[in-house]
């Protein structure tokens, strides 16, 4: 999410998105998060999440921890820019090895 946060109360929220992430640490569907402060075009903080499931998502989401996202949203002086992107497959050191394999073996057209 892009959060468009008033200068006066950006440490706050930063400190409150902080926290969520501290006490996410313990959630085994929890993949991780981030936090980053950007300054162009127009001042704002990027909060992201990454979950191992939507159901692990969801129930976050349902969560009173979530409060404290929502109360960070709530900080925000224009509408916030929120998107949920979800993976239908994942793939690992296999997708590495076989484009390498493709390359040093390339199909040659007749």
């Amino acid at each position: 999410m892009k959060l468009f946060i008033p200068v006066e109360q950006r440490a706050e929220a930063v400190a409150m998105l902080r926290t969520v992430q501290g006490r996410l640490e313990i959630c085994s569907d929890y993949l991780g998060s981030w936090i980053q402060e950007r300054q162009h075009p127009r001042s704002h903080i990027i909060y992201a999440e990454h979950w191992n499931s939507d159901k692990a998502m969801y129930g976050h989401i349902r969560s009173s921890l979530y409060r404290r996202v929502l109360a960070v949203i709530d900080f925000s002086s224009r509408a916030p820019e929120i998107s949920f992107y979800f993976v239908t497959q994942t793939k690992g050191m296999e997708l590495i090895e076989a484009v390498r394999s493709e390359a040093q073996n390339p199909v040659q057209d007749d």
